[in-house]
């Protein structure tokens, strides 16, 4: 009884959406271990990992760089589609350094995914196990590596755990399935890989 009564608290508050005040005051432990997790692999990434040698994402960068001079005819992109590219340039433009960039999106792609993993599992299990299940995801070792690479992955990784925290609701709205689509559908500017998480709701509906 007192699990699904956690259950229930848990979907008004998440009504009022991840980011109301009610909401931050209930979870501080979540907030707390997302914001460790930034602080410190902000420190690592930016304090140790120094040279680019990542070259998927300097091949992205470059891409991005070549649609937005107007060369996009010539670009061909191998297992991706052009929104990720586009999108690195555009913000590399005003940061002036791509190595940067890169760094700073998957840093907080990271931090995204730690953020929302406990609000997922909050979903269907107790403030415990969500607890614990953010924890893991905290230190789960190819999170941790990815988020201080200057990779083309976490952003829409992260864009896929948007649309699992709508997925993994008790009751579906018409704004959550529309926010599904809208993550996906963003992630899918990316990567192909989306496109089965797609399909696959749109039978589970």
């Amino acid at each position: 009884m007192k699990h699904e009564s956690d259950v229930k608290n848990n979907s008004d508050f998440e009504s009022l959406g991840i980011l109301s005040i009610c909401n931050i005051k209930r979870n501080k432990f979540p907030l707390i271990i997302t914001v460790t997790f930034f602080l410190i692999l902000s420190f690592v990434s930016f304090t140790y990992h120094n040279v680019w040698y990542e070259a998927d994402g300097i091949y992205y960068l470059n891409w991005g760089q070549q649609i937005l001079d107007g060369n996009g005819e010539n670009v061909r992109i191998p297992h991706g589609q052009s929104g990720g590219p586009v999108l690195y340039a555009f913000i590399s433009s005003f940061t002036q350094d791509g190595f940067f960039t890169m760094k700073i999106i998957s840093l907080l792609g990271g931090t995204g995914i730690v953020f929302l993993t406990y609000f997922i599992i909050r979903n269907f299990c107790d403030k415990r196990t969500a607890l614990v299940g953010q924890l893991f995801t905290a230190v789960f070792v190819p999170l941790t590596t990815l988020s201080i690479l200057a990779f083309n992955e976490l952003l829409m990784l992260f864009l896929i755990t948007c649309s699992m925290y709508f997925i993994t609701k008790n009751q579906l709205k018409y704004s959550d399935i529309l926010f599904v689509g809208i993550a996906l559908g963003l992630a899918f500017m990316i990567r192909f890989q989306p496109i089965a998480i797609l399909i696959s709701f749109i039978i589970f509906l």
